[in-house]
């Protein structure tokens, strides 16, 4: 529960925590999709490869946008297998 969770950490952890959790832009599937302009398909089939930076809660796969901005960045997309 939240009440167990917060007696593990100090006030000054729970507070950076929870501001962090707060700040971060939870992104669908379809929404990961439109962010990264590719297709829904696409960003699938990368989360279940582990190639795209994802969060499972649940059954449902979530993006964090500024994980999915540094993975952009990072040139991790370009395709290491021939696309002929």
């Amino acid at each position: 529960t939240l009440l167990d969770v917060t007696r593990r950490y100090s006030t000054y952890e729970w507070t950076c925590w929870k501001e962090r959790f707060m700040e971060t832009k939870w992104l669908t599937v379809i929404e990961a999709a439109q962010y990264l302009k590719m297709g829904r398909s696409t960003v699938y089939k990368l989360a279940q490869e582990g190639k795209l930076p994802t969060h499972r809660v649940g059954r449902q796969w979530r993006f964090d946008a500024k994980e999915l901005d540094k993975w952009l960045k990072s040139g991790n997309l370009a395709w290491t297998e021939d696309r002929t």
